[in-house]
């Protein structure tokens, strides 16, 4: 069964209880998404008194997005931004194909947040890839994977970014600011999240010392308040070494309005379904597979937000992105999943033109984004041989 995404699906005229896209093209011109898992521990620097929790008072001193040097490193999830930026579906050196929060955005402020909106902890996964394969998986169905000989380094960002005054947003390379964590999956309180921004108000002078502010006697206590709060990653090999920054969303928003990740429910090759981190078909070389996915209608979420004419109510808009290590896409960049054009909604992909005798294994990456940090991925190896033929299949 197939159905189209239309523009008026996303923006809510539809009762079907799934999209299901064909032919979509995908990848992202800004740099390459990551994702992130390892075992995340405390931060090496955070202030030892975590009673000084962040409250929505303190976020009313930051604007939204304080961190605005970074923008195009944050958005739609994590950005690697280590080197010189590849077409993001072509895999010719070690990079990050995603990086996941479970919990995108999240209310750090205890009593403070609306009804069931306050969340503990989060829990990061990150995805890295290089021209051999799959280097890093947080979420792999076998248990968290990280291939020998590599290894993850972690950080929460607790300096100001304050443009040119930050030549360089790398936080991974500031011991201050490590994380005691090695691994591509774990789990970081939201008491450390909120910490570290507090810090980063007090190092830009935002605050007073010792993090007091004066109430507000005019500011709306229903107010929607948002601040970006990055963490930091880098993986290396004895080679290569590529960083990046995911940001969290710290918010008074409700729990219904809070961001929640997409799901990729699906991914086909010439019809065939992909699963997850498994051998999962074989193809021929000579030919173009049309490729196709299916996201449920639950990921086109309805959230709030401000404008000069009061609030307004916005449908999530979703991105797609994919990589391969060997093969090519018939086309680059990012694929907007709520435009109608049937070109643009188009994707195959190619096999190598020559695999060896007995064949040769590609591994295909596919990642969904929100505007607003969510992002789900899924990824499996298929099987290139020998064959002949010049039609999509």
């Amino acid at each position: 069964m197939r159905l189209e995404l239309r523009k008026n699906d996303v923006a809510g005229a539809t009762d079907k209880r799934s999209l299901s896209v064909r032919d979509v093209t995908a990848g992202n011109g800004h740099g390459q998404p990551g994702v992130v898992r390892g075992t995340l521990g405390r931060a090496k620097a955070m202030r030892d008194d975590t009673s000084a929790f962040l409250s929505p008072l303190h976020l009313r001193l930051v604007p939204l997005l304080l961190l605005s040097p970074l923008a195009s490193c944050l958005v739609p999830s994590l950005w690697g931004c280590g080197s010189d930026f590849d077409p993001p579906s072509v895999i010719e050196r070690l990079r990050f194909a995603g990086l996941k929060v479970d919990r995108p955005e999240i209310c750090p402020f205890g009593p403070a947040c609306p009804e069931r909106a306050f969340v503990p902890s989060i829990d990061v996964a990150v995805l890295a890839i290089d021209p051999q394969g799959i280097v890093a998986d947080g979420r792999h169905p076998d248990g968290p994977y990280l291939r020998d000989g590599h290894s993850l380094t972690w950080s929460l960002c607790t300096f100001a970014f304050l443009g040119a005054e930050q030549k360089s947003p790398d936080c991974t390379a500031v011991p201050e600011m490590l994380l005691d964590l090695s691994g591509p999956l774990g789990n970081l309180s939201a008491m450390e999240v909120a910490g570290a921004a507090l810090k980063t108000f007090e190092s830009s002078g935002m605050m007073e010392d010792g993090g007091e502010t004066q109430p507000s006697t005019t500011a709306d206590p229903y107010e929607v308040l948002e601040y970006t709060q990055n963490v930091g990653v880098a993986i290396s090999s004895a080679a290569e070494r590529e960083w990046g920054l995911k940001g969290v969303v710290l918010s008074n928003r409700p729990a219904a309005e809070q961001n929640q990740n997409p799901v990729l429910s699906e991914v086909t090759i010439g019809d065939v379904p992909l699963t997850y981190g498994k051998p999962s078909a074989e193809v021929e070389t000579g030919y173009a597979y049309r490729i196709g996915w299916t996201i449920p209608d639950e990921s086109l979420q309805w959230y709030t937000i401000k404008s000069a004419e009061g609030p307004v109510q916005r449908r999530e808009r979703l991105n797609l992105t994919f990589y391969a290590n060997v093969g090519s896409f018939s086309t680059g960049g990012h694929i907007d999943l709520w435009l109608e054009d049937e070109e643009h909604n188009e994707l195959f992909w190619r096999p190598p033109l020559e695999v060896p005798a007995g064949g040769q294994d590609a591994t295909l990456v596919f990642a969904i984004y929100d505007w607003r940090g969510g992002v789900d991925w899924l990824w499996a190896t298929v099987r290139v041989v020998r064959g002949s033929g010049a039609s999509p299949r």
